[in-house]
């Protein structure tokens, strides 16, 4: 049987829900629609805007994703950088 994967920062997040790992770092996992069924992105809050670690592929359910997460976590901070 394959050893379970321990993630250090707990539980991983639930597809598009952004976990904070410690102060102002949010760990998120974005659905892809193939085999690799996800990826992780980061969101770094810097005072008053955003900086976004990876985005997830251009489709139109993460585009989705990416409205719903700035409706209800952004808090209107725009993002001022992706990396």
């Amino acid at each position: 049987m394959p050893a379970k994967i321990r993630y250090p920062c707990g539980n991983a997040p639930n597809n598009e829900d952004p976990q904070e790992v410690c102060p102002g770092v949010f760990w998120i996992r974005m659905p892809l629609p193939f085999k690799l069924d996800h990826v992780n992105l980061w969101l770094l809050e810097d005072g008053d805007q955003w900086t976004v670690i990876d985005t997830g592929i251009d489709c139109d359910e993460t585009r989705a994703a990416w409205e719903r997460i700035a409706a209800t976590h952004l808090n209107g901070k725009p993002v001022r950088r992706v990396i």
